[in-house]
């Protein structure tokens, strides 16, 4: 469904944005505030070398007291935002999406995707949309999934570092067929970074049979891997690696694709947080709603392009 999003943000968004300034005002103050107590407690746990108890009971405790207070009014603001923007936006796109702020796809979805082995130590994310687009169901939400690395210093204490693993838009979807195998299309960094000896390292992964192609736009884009050689050929039509290479290039992202079972995967990566309201400036921009919309049509874009509606496959 195409949305005229600026007559929208005109109409309609523009004066909740208004009626929400006061509250991220409120959240900003409390977010200074904030930091003015806590530069105090870093600074002396960081002049003491990590030792917590030369903190002390003003510093450290004014600190804990500030950053409740902002956290408590942020919350207000993000979940108002969320409830009058982002779910408008969604509403008039398709009155029919769910839209849960609140959650996300699941571990078991994320990990039966199989888009990335790295062991998961913190799991997070949130805006989950489900749906359907025309006959195909749908869901997708913001994750941050990350591992995390244990140091331990010449005195005997630990460091705990967290590293990501992805973060970005999670998407997954019914492809109306049963798959025998597993197909996965990645990023083709090894090609394009050690020419040859990149595609020779290529095949040495450990999620199938690295499968070439003739189509050459999409060999330099992609690596495909399959435990079924001939599944992946009748999965990546002509039409469907074109496809894959256009959605890269329209949204500039990194794609990340596997077909398991009956349905499709997709990971995009995005660094930046998503469906989220700015706080250190005003809420009253068209750009910002622009680019919700956007991301909420990714969607939309991932089925049409790879016309998961034509339905040329049955589920045998």
């Amino acid at each position: 469904m195409s949305v005229d999003i600026k007559h929208l943000y005109e109409t309609k968004l523009k004066d909740q944005l208004k009626g929400l300034e006061s509250l991220r005002k409120k959240a900003r103050t409390e977010a200074i505030i904030a930091g003015i107590f806590g530069a105090p407690a870093v600074i002396l746990f960081w002049l003491f070398d990590g030792d917590i108890q030369w903190l002390g009971v003003a510093p450290g405790g004014g600190a804990l007291y500030y950053f409740y207070r902002y956290n408590k009014a942020w919350k207000i603001f993000r979940t108002s935002y969320k409830e009058r923007v982002v779910r408008k936006i969604i509403e008039v796109t398709n009155p029919e999406w769910n839209y849960h702020p609140d959650e996300r796809i699941t571990r078991e979805v994320y990990h039966k995707s199989q888009l990335f082995r790295t062991g998961v130590d913190r799991y997070n994310g949130d805006d989950l949309l489900s749906g359907r687009i025309g006959e195909t169901d749908f869901a997708c939400s913001e994750l941050h999934t990350e591992y995390k690395t244990t140091t331990t210093d010449s005195k005997g204490r630990t460091k705990t570092t967290y590293h990501t693993i992805f973060k970005g838009l999670f998407f997954h979807a019914d492809f109306h067929k049963h798959f025998h195998g597993k197909t996965f299309v990645l990023p083709d960094r090894s090609e394009k970074m050690f020419g040859n000896f990149g595609k020779a390292f290529q095949k040495l992964s450990t999620r199938g049979e690295l499968v070439t192609l003739e189509d050459q736009k999409f060999e330099e884009e992609f690596a495909v891997y399959s435990t079924d050689q001939q599944e992946a050929r009748y999965i990546l039509t002509p039409a469907m690696m074109e496809a894959m290479c256009r959605l890269k290039e329209l949204h500039g992202k990194t794609f990340y694709f596997s077909f398991i079972d009956t349905r499709i995967y997709c990971a995009i990566s995005i660094a930046k947080k998503l469906f989220e309201p700015p706080l250190f400036k005003s809420g009253v921009n068209y750009e910002n709603v622009r680019k919700i919309y956007e991301l909420i049509k990714i969607n939309e874009s991932i089925v049409e392009e790879l016309n998961l509606n034509t339905r040329i496959w049955t589920k045998a």
